[in-house]
């Protein structure tokens, strides 16, 4: 009873981290979408429709984290088993694919891929990653390595410009990459500062994106 008390207590704590992010994920996608309103430029479409894939993602993680404890839970109890693991790989697959969606919607902001063939191309061999990329260790390490080439593009574009819009995506990226990095072990504080490294880097350019909307009202009222 101590090891399923243990087990319950950190499912519900990282549902309520992820929910938080997930929150803080959508305010991003609805603020990238006045950006885009604003200042007309198309890549604040793929950063509205990545944030908002990463909030569904997230969403659909934190569902599959419940179906995988009640699938251990109960299956002490009932035959239920089998569902309760079938809705954890759907919906654990869903966030890994969401995720990696959304990343590869990042890279086509930096590398100026416009081609919809192209693009098309690279979604269906995401589908095809995250069917097989379905051990969580693994899915983080694609993850990582897919923001360390934005941390590298972003970084590019911050020392080329050095303003402060270009400095909080860089640092946003590496510290999405480092939640992926922490979310590769298993010990509970890893898993903690995996969520913190992810709330920050959606703060970062949550703050981006609020500089936006403030510099524009003031050009405005100029």
């Amino acid at each position: 009873m101590v090891i399923f008390s243990s087990l319950t207590e950190f499912v519900f704590i990282n549902v309520i981290l992820n929910l938080f992010c997930a929150i803080i994920a959508f305010a991003v996608s609805i603020f990238s979408y006045r950006a885009l309103k604003i200042t007309h430029e198309k890549n604040f479409l793929y950063f509205t429709l990545g944030f908002f894939l990463l909030a569904i993602g997230i969403i659909a993680g934190s569902i599959g984290n419940i179906a995988y404890y009640l699938s251990i839970d109960l299956c002490f109890f009932s035959n239920t088993c089998s569902l309760w693991q079938k809705l954890f790989y759907a919906f654990n697959l869903a966030f890994v694919a969401l995720t990696l969606y959304a990343y590869n919607l990042f890279v086509f902001v930096y590398s100026k891929i416009r081609s919809r063939v192209l693009m098309f191309l690279v979604f269906i061999e995401t589908s095809v990653i995250a069917i097989f990329l379905f051990k969580i260790f693994w899915f983080h390490l694609v993850a990582a390595v897919i923001l360390l080439f934005l941390i590298f593009l972003s970084g590019k574009t911050y020392f080329k410009k050095r303003n402060s819009n270009s400095s909080l995506i860089f640092i946003a990226f590496i510290l999405l990459c480092l939640s992926h990095v922490f979310f590769m072990f298993i010990a509970q504080i890893f898993s903690y500062l995996g969520h913190v490294s992810l709330v920050l880097g959606f703060l970062f350019f949550f703050v981006m994106l609020l500089r936006i909307k403030y510099i524009k009202r003031k050009i405005r009222r100029k």
